[in-house]
């Protein structure tokens, strides 16, 4: 464990011992998160947005995990951090969720942290964004922005309750369609996956 110092450091070994031995206590036969989603991107001025499939949502089958949601996220760079923007989760209870997490900053394990800030709204496959989380404002038209679409899943009794995939960013650029362009038949920005 890395901490801020010697004594946070202890602490923070004793943390994620507790994972590890959950792990060996297993076999080391440990639950998967849903797969990643595959995103769409359409651009126009100053606007984005993010279409994703079913799969993860479709295709998930872990022991005592369920499916829970997507979450939404702009990057500051490609590398984040990530500020989350939106999350879309099942209509089931709960709506967030509480898990103890080690906090590196003051070297204490927070019990009752909220990992995952669902709204039981229900889960959508699109999300469109005009706003610039990171810096503030409207989305500039020639700017490049990142955002990644995960998909997690639910477990009250697992350690850790919230399993997520990792975000993996697209590289998104806003701007006008080409004049004379025909919406009906135009076909979505090309997005580069870093």
């Amino acid at each position: 464990g890395q901490g801020k110092n010697r004594l946070s450091s202890i602490a923070s070994l004793r943390f994620f011992d507790t994972f590890a031995q959950a792990a060996f206590d297993s076999s080391f036969n440990l639950p998967s998160p849903p797969a990643q989603p595959v995103v769409d991107v359409a651009t126009d001025h100053g606007k984005v947005v993010l279409s994703w499939d079913a799969a993860s949502r479709n295709n998930y089958n872990q022991p005592g995990y369920k499916f829970e949601g997507y979450n939404i996220y702009q990057g500051a760079s490609v590398a984040g951090p990530w500020t989350l923007l939106a999350t879309y989760d099942e209509l089931t209870p709960p709506a967030v969720v509480f898990d103890a997490v080690f906090d590196i900053e003051s070297g204490q394990i927070i019990p009752l942290f909220p990992v995952a800030l669902g709204s039981n709204l229900g889960v959508r496959f699109t999300h469109t964004i005009t706003q610039d989380a990171v810096r503030g404002g409207n989305l500039n038209d020639g700017t490049q922005y990142y955002f990644a679409v995960t998909s997690y899943s639910y477990n009250g009794a697992g350690k850790p309750k919230v399993l997520e995939n990792p975000q993996t960013p697209l590289s998104i650029i806003p701007q006008r369609a080409a004049a004379g362009t025909a919406y009906a038949t135009a076909s979505a920005t090309p997005v580069t996956h870093l």
